[in-house]
């Protein structure tokens, strides 16, 4: 039912000439050009439907036919947390050479490393080994925000939402407000942020200083702020 969604018969049209060869599915080539809208070699697909028979048909059929095996295309470039991004994160958890209970009660060590049955952590744990489970734990809050927002970010608002995703996870960035604000383009407030700063229904000092860092960097891309205590 795939060709109910394209409005243009042309569409219809030029998925069927392409059926015909090179064994291409109609249905892949209906369903890449309606999300490319014939932005690319759109003279190569009305030529083709011009004309119906002859060695230039095949030819720019054959062109059309690598184009649709392509990736569709993508709305937004992939993005990686920034080197001041992981100095902000590590900021905020703060490194601890032994093992301690986060406000959630887990057991952690480093910076914020949540310690995973079977890890053991006899002696204490040095920056540099610290820095490197950071590195890893981070890569889920990165890869959820790349997938969750659908605009385009500049390199501190990614970093800041990386920051908020590590610590209240995808789950709860991805059905969050300030999720839905950002995809729609609407300017965030930081009442945005403040909504995840508590911890079993109470107010969190350090959580409130973290969401407040965090959206100073999303709106003024003040990578300083989680050096000026919350200020």
């Amino acid at each position: 039912m795939l060709c109910l969604k394209v409005n243009n018969m042309n569409y219809l049209l030029f998925a069927l000439l392409l059926s015909t060869v090179n064994n291409v599915k109609a249905q892949d080539c209906l369903d890449w050009f309606s999300d490319l809208k014939l932005t690319k070699d759109q003279d190569c697909v009305l030529n083709c439907m011009a004309a119906p028979t002859g060695m230039g048909t095949f030819m720019c059929t054959k062109k059309c036919n690598e184009l649709c095996k392509k990736e569709k295309p993508n709305n937004k470039t992939k993005m990686t947390l920034s080197k001041k991004g992981i100095e902000f994160i590590s900021s905020h958890e703060q490194f601890k050479e032994i093992k301690y209970r986060d406000v959630g009660g887990n057991e952690t060590i480093g910076y914020g490393h949540l310690i995973l049955d079977g890890e053991k952590y006899p002696k204490p744990i040095t920056k540099e080994d610290a820095t490197k489970l950071l590195e890893k734990d981070i890569k889920f809050a990165i890869s959820a925000v790349n997938e969750a927002v659908t605009v385009p970010l500049k390199q501190n608002e990614f970093d800041a939402l990386v920051s908020l995703t590590f610590n209240i996870g995808i789950g709860a960035f991805k059905s969050s407000t300030i999720l839905k604000i950002i995809n729609s383009g609407k300017p965030i407030a930081i009442d945005d942020f403040k909504v995840w700063n508590k911890v079993n229904g109470q107010t969190n000092q350090g959580l409130s200083i973290r969401r407040q860092d965090e959206f100073k960097l999303y709106e003024k891309e003040d990578y300083e702020a989680a050096k000026k205590g919350g200020e």
